[in-house]
Formats: C-alpha cells, structure tokens, sequence
C-alpha cells in the first residue's frame, strides 16, 4: 500500500503564454525585476485508475506568477486548473466521469537563473493544493462509500521550460503530476 491511492495527472503537458510587466511592485534592480504575471494555459490530463481505457481531456490553467519573487531563482505561482477526467465509454467496468477544478500554491525553482536577456530558462516546481471534484457517471463496480461531491489535497509536481519570446511575452511547457492524498477523484472498487 502507498500514501497515494490515486494519481491524476494534470496537466500531462501544458502550455501557457504569460503577459510580463503588467504589474510591476518592484523595479528596484534591472537584473533583478520583481513582476507579477498571468498566464493562460491548455494541455491535456488523464486519470489513473483502475479502468482499461484511458483517454486524454483537455485542461485548463489560469496563473497567477510573482516573478523572480523569491529571487532571481524563485518564482512563487498561484493557479487554477480545471479539466475532465474519465473513460471513452460508460456502462463498463471501472468506467467513470468525473470534472475537477484545482487551486494550488506552486514554487518554481529555476536552477539557472532568470536574469534578463535569458532566453530558455529550464525549472522545476512543487506546490501544494486541493481538488475539488464531482462525479459525474459511477461505474457498476463503484464503491458504494465514495462521495459523489468533494474536496481532497493534492500535491504539484513537475518540471518545464520558459522561453522568453520578449520583454513582455514568454511561453512556457511544462509536465507535471499531482498526487491525491484520497481515493475519491474516481468511484470504482480498488482491486
């Protein structure tokens, strides 16, 4: 038995493009611009379960990004994700629906920096945030205890790439899991 019944993986890849300089608290140092940022993102996710087909959805991001907010190697991120997981077919074994909306809290470590005029800026991320789902279909084989409606805590774990287009855009790819701490983001019978 592991901590974590359930993985869902969201997003499997993202990509955000991110509007810089639109706030800017504080411009005390030109290597050193502190900025706060919004991103827009799509990707794709999949849950893990115990069901035979898995399809990818679509998945969404909105962020929130405090740039170089820690330094020039810490940028702290607030985001919401929502998306879909479930099964192609219902009626089958293990097959199920269910829509997610996550907040989280995410630091973004770049291990080489962020200084400007940096063009490829690698990182990786962990954050902490919650899950709240709605079960939207149950298979036959669902577990007769997991709640329809709820909401459980999850990690954010992953890794990405920025690329600085210009002063004011930046793309960025990223893949990242997000482990649940609970068995409910799917309904059917563990086997």
């Amino acid at each position: 038995m592991t901590l974590f019944k359930k993985y869902r993986l969201i997003p499997l890849l993202g990509i955000a493009i991110y509007l810089f300089g639109s706030l800017t608290p504080d411009k005390s140092s030109a290597q050193e611009t502190k900025e706060l940022s919004i991103g827009l993102g799509g990707g794709a996710s999949f849950g893990v379960n115990e069901a035979h087909d898995k399809t990818l959805h679509f998945a969404g991001r909105v962020t929130l990004l405090y740039w170089r907010g820690l330094g020039s190697m810490f940028t702290p991120e607030l985001g919401l994700t929502f998306t879909t997981n479930g099964t192609p077919t219902l009626g089958g074994f293990s097959e199920y629906t269910t829509s997610m909306t996550a907040p989280d809290l995410r630091i973004r470590f770049y291990p080489f920096g962020t200084e400007d005029g940096k063009t490829l800026m690698p990182y990786i991320h962990a954050g902490v945030g919650v899950v709240i789902y709605n079960i939207k279909d149950k298979p036959y084989n669902s577990d007769p205890s997991v709640q329809v409606t709820g909401a459980d805590p999850n990690l954010a774990i992953g890794a990405g790439l920025t690329y600085s287009i210009n002063r004011n855009w930046m793309l960025d790819l990223n893949i990242s899991g997000n482990p649940s701490f609970a068995d409910n983001l799917n309904p059917a019978t563990d086997q």
